[in-house]
């Protein structure tokens, strides 16, 4: 590799001939960082910060000799296998620092490097190049490396520069829930579209890097999936199958908290960028009374606002096919997927039916519904979760359209407690308990770990080697019972309570098994969420309470407005909450309990009486004209109808009368199932 091949200027090319030695490497063991990343699919944090810090450590050695790069990319970064330097090569583009400053770009840019190149790099911005140019460069590859995608797709170059200028990237948490906040916001920084707003130099950069690394606020590795090579290649059969034009139900049962969802996560959820296939989730609540169908409608409601987001002549296409699909009968998909009529327009509304034959057409449509999203072009995985708590109804869907011949290219995944499951009622078995012939079903046990398998996710988290942490994890094994979200709030505890504490000097995490055992706490699973929870001011407190009663998902803005508090003014305790790991990013506006088991030991906090006072106010502030939340009138009412108790006003009983009577009217459009 050579820094100045292919230099155009030869005052840059003289200049980097100079530094050639600090820049470029002199040994076998380098390959591209696009090499680099290719061997790493989802490239943990430890790792991360090494490799980020040395690239721009180089980055900063450049910028010193008044040369920006303009080219950076994976496939013009050299490491070396260790995974803790860096070089730089072929700045075919560098510029070079003259008494006048940097001259605006007048060359064009190459096609691969477009995905990287900074809003000011594009010529669209009436402004000279920069050091800051590069750190926005910085900012693309630190965020395809911790993403292991783009932050953003584009088609063409056009698209690309609007992209760079127009667009804000998806946030990195959303790829990495695991991920440290205080890490995603470097990133962020790094890709401002105003330069002013960026980091001003490399050394500003790594100092924020460093400060990571020096953290002992947080774990850094995401949970890991030792043990489950089995299952992984289980998944990843039948998905290939499903891209083949079949229809496959996989079921993955095993106690809460063994994985099951993170193993969804990891495979599914984060490659969906990179293939073409449409990954969709919905979940079963255990606690909230659902509207019909919720979790598949939840589903397809998230599919359809992914179609909204598509370029106007892709939502056409979708029009197109949903509108011929559908036919005279769309309006039965419109009145329970509100977002589907953004698309297909406002439809007349469908014939009124009794309800054994409004039964009929509803499955009949949403068959249809179905075959027109799955194609050989864009499969569809579908992913329950929680189906203990299913209603008979739901399953009857499901099992409808796994049995049905003309839906292919799909994939449902449906996650369930064994111990809380009837096995001879899920979708897919007929009558006499024999498989359906129209689908293939799997069947997945996640069984708890193994002492050696959890050992490896404690050296992983704790950043050591396998014999360092053998004897800690012997020591707390049997308390987990080899569950790997047990086992984590176990590790939580001991850092909060500093009996696990992290060595600035030595850069590593330390332990005192004697005081341990001396001091150990209670590992019962709700007594080591009990006291984190506790350890939260009231304020913070109140709005997990809050969100436990809205559901699974929630928006912070209406967690806001049932706390009659500015959404300003909670970030603070929210920042809180995410840091103590009570609840995660979900989709692009919502978050979620990090587990089940926490919202419902939250849940089992409140008294009857103030339930009834938090389910009142949620229903009033979903229900409310300004609301914002989407069409959310089954959810309303069900809350509405929870706290309707403590009405007092004959106005608002009498109006809380007529939505059950339009929502018992608008359900028609289902199969008969339990109403609000």
């Amino acid at each position: 590799m050579d820094v100045n091949n292919h230099m155009e200027s030869q005052t840059v090319k003289s200049e980097l001939e100079m530094h050639a030695t600090d820049l470029t490497p002199d040994h076998k063991d380098v390959m591209t960082l696009r090499e680099f990343m290719n061997g790493q699919m989802c490239m943990k944090p430890d790792v991360f910060l090494s490799l980020a810090r040395a690239i721009a450590a180089s980055v900063g050695k450049l910028h010193q000799q008044q040369i920006v790069h303009l080219d950076l990319r994976p496939e013009r970064i050299g490491v070396h296998s260790n995974g803790k330097e860096a070089y730089l090569s072929d700045s075919g583009y560098a510029v070079y620092r003259s008494n006048h400053g940097y001259v605006r770009p007048t060359h064009g840019i190459l096609e691969a490097g477009l995905p990287y190149c900074s809003p000011e790099h594009t010529g669209r911005m009436l402004r000279s190049v920069d050091e800051r140019s590069d750190l926005y460069s910085l900012g693309v590859i630190f965020y395809e490396m911790l993403a292991d995608r783009l932050p953003f797709l584009a088609d063409n170059p056009l698209e690309w520069v609007y992209m760079h200028l127009a667009t804000s990237p998806l946030p990195l948490t959303n790829q990495r829930t695991h991920l440290p906040d205080s890490l995603a916001s470097i990133i962020m920084k790094l890709l401002e579209k105003n330069p002013d707003k960026r980091y001003q130099n490399a050394a500003f950069l790594i100092a924020d890097l460093d400060k990571i690394g020096r953290s002992h606020d947080t774990f850094f590795t995401e949970p890991g999936f030792h043990g489950r090579e089995y299952e992984i290649s289980m998944l990843t059969q039948a998905f290939y199958s499903a891209c083949f034009g079949s229809t496959e139900m996989v079921y993955i049962s095993g106690e809460a908290g063994i994985g099951k969802t993170s193993l969804m996560d990891e495979i599914f959820r984060k490659q969906q960028h990179s293939q073409d296939f449409f990954y969709i989730t919905g979940k079963f609540e255990q606690i909230s009374k659902e509207s019909p169908y919720h979790p598949i409608i939840q589903a397809f409601r998230g599919l359809m606002r992914h179609l909204l987001g598509e370029r106007k002549f892709q939502s056409e296409l979708w029009k197109g096919k949903l509108r011929e699909a559908l036919g005279a009968n769309a309006n039965v998909i419109t009145a329970i997927i509100p977002e589907a009529e953004l698309i297909l327009g406002v439809m007349s509304a469908a014939e009124e039916l009794p309800a054994n034959e409004s039964k009929k057409r509803f499955i009949y449509v949403f068959r249809k519904f179905v075959q027109a999203l799955a194609s050989k072009e864009h499969p569809i995985v579908l992913f329950i979760d929680d189906l203990q708590w299913a209603n008979s109804s739901s399953l009857q869907l499901i099992h409808a359209l796994l049995c049905d011949p003309e839906c292919q290219y799909l994939m449902f995944v449906c996650a369930y407690r064994h111990t809380e499951t009837d096995l001879s009622k899920l979708p897919g078995y007929e009558a006499d308990g024999s498989v359906t012939d129209q689908a293939f079903v799997h069947h997945i046990h996640l069984s708890p770990l193994n002492l050696t398998q959890m050992n490896h996710i404690v050296m992983e988290t704790l950043n050591s080697q396998a014999d360092t942490t053998l004897s800690l994890t012997e020591l707390l094994y049997h308390n987990s019972g080899g569950n790997p979200f047990h086992f984590k709030q176990i590790l939580l505890r001991l850092q909060g309570d500093s009996i696990l504490l992290y060595n600035h000097e030595k850069r590593c995490w330390q332990w005192d098994l004697g005081q341990i055992i001396e001091q150990g706490p209670s590992y019962a699973i709700n007594d080591l969420m009990a006291h984190r929870l506790h350890r939260l001011s009231s304020d913070a407190q109140e709005l997990l309470k809050i969100a436990s009663c809205v559901g699974s998902t929630f928006h912070p803005h209406l967690i806001a407005r049932v706390a009659n508090r500015e959404i300003e003014d909670m970030i603070a305790e929210w920042s809180t909450i995410e840091a103590e790991g009570m609840i995660l990013p979900f989709e692009t506006d919502k978050f979620r309990f990090a587990h089940d088991s926490i919202q419902k030991l939250i849940y089992s906090l409140i008294d009857d009486k103030t339930k009834q006072i938090i389910h009142l106010q949620i229903g009033r502030s979903m229900n409310g004209k300004d609301a914002g939340y989407g069409d959310n009138s089954f959810d309303a009412v069900n809350h509405l109808n929870q706290g309707s108790v403590i009405i007092t006003d004959v106005q608002e009983i009498l109006q809380l009368v007529k939505l059950n009577l339009e929502v018992g009217n608008r359900a028609k459009a289902r199969p008969p199932t339990i109403l609000p």
